[in-house]
């Protein structure tokens, strides 16, 4: 049983912010669902659009109706997407919640607004209906602008880590990137066989691969020198052109080709070479990341907190991690996630031990989760001990300026008087709901409120807002 005076305590109860009434909250689960399917779509979308470009941009193809039916319901989906972005809040850069509708339309239009407009435009309904004078012009114009498309595959990979977060499904992802890589140089090695045909090259790889299948079937119907022939023939072994093609780039960045398939035109040359650079590239980045994350394994902290803070002294200052190099930069990233990832277990681990109640577990773990990503990690009073007296005076000087600046009681305070007080000033971050003072304290420091707000309550009324 607990003690008689718990039940005088106020119960602590999470307060969403308060947002007007067309403005959707970036945390809940229609938004998070949401968020899912764009992800999902973007996929689609990012394996789509260069098949459709190299495989299916062939006409009289039966598939061409099934695949501008679906591209249009996600251009539709994307459209709507844009709408809701118009209308969702997000984290500023403070830790707060941005629910003003002003902010939130200046900010998107100014981040990914055009791009995603961009990649929802429906540019094989224009195609569609292109004039026939000039067919040939603006079909491949809007061929090439699809691949406009895939611009959006930068915008979900900054809300990847809030879903994949261990090492398992950091490593997952990494080898369905690789996949997808493997799938666009796939592509293009298919249409540098085209390319080459159309040209009246006639020793290429896909007249090869026609060769090498018609002999394996023990059929010599093969006709070398008829170019109309062969890309009739290619055209109705699309599968297999797109697995050879998969198999050969697959081979060929990885570093395990078995010379079956193999480059002997010019083009095709001078794009095994780049994409033998590449894969050169993509492996060594993958072995520097799986090492650094075997090294120090956890998840990254999240980005975006729900809660909107109050900070009763001075925010914290931007933290700039300039590194010597790459593997720096990396080792340090991974080492605070590390260091986020053990915060979290021992909050959790105490909170399972100690069985506490629900609803104030998921208030340690909110205020915990929205401290993190206001503080980033940072221990100020660790880097300010680094610092002699007298830098550190001038830090906690730049550190509380917005109190000695907005507040009268510092106006005339000489600089000695404002560096003996900023160095005993503290940082105080508190979640909403939280009581700061309660009636009858005896108070030992006193409070400048730098941003939130502050309730006044008295006989359960509020009485003022600081």
């Amino acid at each position: 049983t607990y003690p008689m005076w718990v039940d005088g305590l106020p119960q602590y109860k999470q307060e969403a912010p308060k947002t007007p009434p067309n403005i959707i909250l970036h945390y809940v689960p229609f938004k998070t669902a949401w968020d899912w399917l764009i992800l999902i779509l973007t996929g689609y979308t990012a394996i789509m659009v260069p098949w459709n470009l190299t495989f299916r941009n062939v006409p009289g193809d039966d598939s061409t109706l099934y695949v501008l039916f679906t591209d249009s319901i996600v251009d539709v989906i994307f459209f709507v997407d844009i709408v809701l972005n118009f209308h969702t809040t997000f984290v500023g850069p403070k830790g707060e919640v941005i629910s003003d509708a002003k902010i939130i339309r200046i900010n998107y239009l100014k981040g990914w607004f055009i791009i995603d407009l961009l990649s929802c435009l429906p540019y094989d309904v224009f195609n569609a209906f292109k004039p026939e004078s000039s067919q040939n012009q603006i079909s491949q114009l809007f061929s090439f602008l699809k691949v406009v498309r895939l611009l959006r595959i930068g915008r979900v990979t900054r809300k990847i880590d809030q879903y994949f977060e261990y090492m398992a499904a950091s490593l997952l992802l990494m080898i369905l990137s690789f996949v997808l890589l493997a799938h666009f140089l796939a592509c293009i090695w298919y249409y540098i066989g085209i390319f080459d045909l159309n040209n009246g090259i006639k020793h290429g790889w896909i007249p090869r691969l026609l060769l090498d299948f018609d002999v394996a079937k023990g059929s010599c119907n093969q006709q070398p020198n008829n170019i109309t022939f062969i890309q009739q023939s290619i055209r109705s072994q699309t599968n297999l052109a797109y697995i050879t093609a998969l198999y050969y780039t697959l081979s060929l960045i990885t570093s395990i080709g078995f010379g079956n398939v193999s480059a002997t035109t010019f083009y095709e040359k001078l794009v095994s070479i780049l994409f033998m650079l590449i894969g050169a590239s993509v492996i060594r980045d993958c072995s520097e990341s799986i090492r650094w994350r075997a090294t120090f394994a956890g998840p990254l902290g999240p980005s975006e907190g729900r809660a909107t803070p109050n900070t009763l002294t001075a925010v914290s200052p931007k933290h700039s991690n300039r590194g010597c190099n790459q593997s720096l930069k990396k080792c340090s990233m991974y080492a605070t996630r590390s260091r986020y990832h053990d915060m979290m277990a021992s909050v959790k681990d105490f909170v399972k031990t100690h069985s506490v109640p629900k609803d104030l577990a998921e208030r340690v773990i909110d205020y915990v989760t929205s401290t993190w990503a206001i503080t980033k990690g940072i221990d100020t009073a660790k880097v300010l001990n680094y610092c002699p007296k007298d830098m550190k005076a001038d830090l906690c000087i730049h550190l509380n300026r917005m109190v000695f600046n907005e507040h009268s009681a510092f106006r005339l305070a000489s600089d000695g008087c404002l560096r003996a007080l900023a160095v005993n000033f503290n940082i105080i971050h508190t979640a909403p709901g939280d009581l700061i003072f309660h009636q009858g304290e005896s108070i030992d420091q006193l409070c400048f409120v730098v941003s939130g707000t502050l309730e006044v309550i008295q006989d359960d009324e509020i009485v003022a807002i600081l």
